[in-house]
C-alpha cells in the first residue's frame, strides 16, 4: 500500500490548514477528550501483531502501522506483552529480559533516526527496568493499557513496536496490539 500524497498548500490555504492543525492539537487537552469520545467522522483502528521470540540481543519488529496520507491517527491504547512459554522459563515483569520500544518513523536497524521514540515507551535491557507489560488478556479478550493522553501521529507517519530480549526463554510469543482512531486531515 503506497501512502496517499499530502497536498502542498500555499497562501490562505496554508494558513487555514495550520489553524485546523492547531485546533486538532489543542483538542487533546479539552473535554470531551478525543480518546474517550472520538469525533463522529473518526474510524477505529485495531492493529494486532505477534512474533515468536527473536534471537537474543537483536532488536526485532513486532508490528508497524502507517497512518494514511489523508488522516491523523490518535494512539489511545495498546497491549505489549509476552505470552506463553514454559513454566520453568517464565519471564517476569521487571526482570530486565525484555525491552519494548514504540517509535515513530524510526525503523529497525536505523542508526541515525529521522523519527523519535514516544516518551515513556523506550526501554533498555537492564535488570529491574524492562519487561513491564502494557495491557493483558486476563480481564477480557482484549484489555489494553489506556494512555492517559493520546499520541497524535501525522499523515504518513509509521508507528513501530519493537522488542529486544536478553535471553530467549523456551516458547511463547511477543504480542503488540495498537488501538486508536483515524480522523480526517481536514479537521
Amino acid at each position: 500500500m503506497s501512502p496517499l500524497p499530502v497536498p502542498v498548500l500555499s497562501g490562505r490555504a496554508s494558513i487555514d490548514a495550520q489553524q485546523r492543525r492547531k485546533v486538532l492539537f489543542n483538542r487533546k487537552d479539552l473535554y470531551p477528550y478525543s480518546w474517550l469520545q472520538p469525533p463522529p467522522e473518526a474510524e477505529r483502528v485495531h492493529v494486532p501483531g505477534s512474533i515468536a521470540l527473536p534471537a537474543a540481543n537483536t532488536q526485532t519488529l513486532v508490528v508497524s502501522y502507517q497512518v494514511p496520507g489523508n488522516r491523523y491517527f490518535w494512539l489511545v491504547a495498546l497491549i505489549q506483552m509476552y505470552v506463553g512459554g514454559n513454566q520453568g522459563s517464565a519471564v517476569l515483569p521487571g526482570d530486565g529480559n525484555i525491552a519494548w520500544s514504540l517509535d515513530v518513523n524510526f525503523a529497525v536497524g536505523v542508526t541515525t533516526p529521522p523519527g523519535y521514540t514516544l516518551q515513556g515507551f523506550g526501554e533498555t535491557l537492564s535488570a529491574g527496568k524492562g519487561n513491564f507489560p502494557y495491557g493483558n488478556f486476563q480481564v477480557g479478550l482484549n484489555s489494553p493499557y489506556q494512555l492517559q493522553k493520546p499520541e497524535l501521529l501525522e499523515p504518513n507517519d509509521i508507528l513501530y513496536s519493537k522488542v529486544t530480549v536478553s535471553a530467549t526463554p523456551s516458547g511463547g510469543r511477543l504480542v503488540t496490539i495498537l488501538d486508536g482512531w483515524l480522523v480526517p486531515y481536514e479537521i
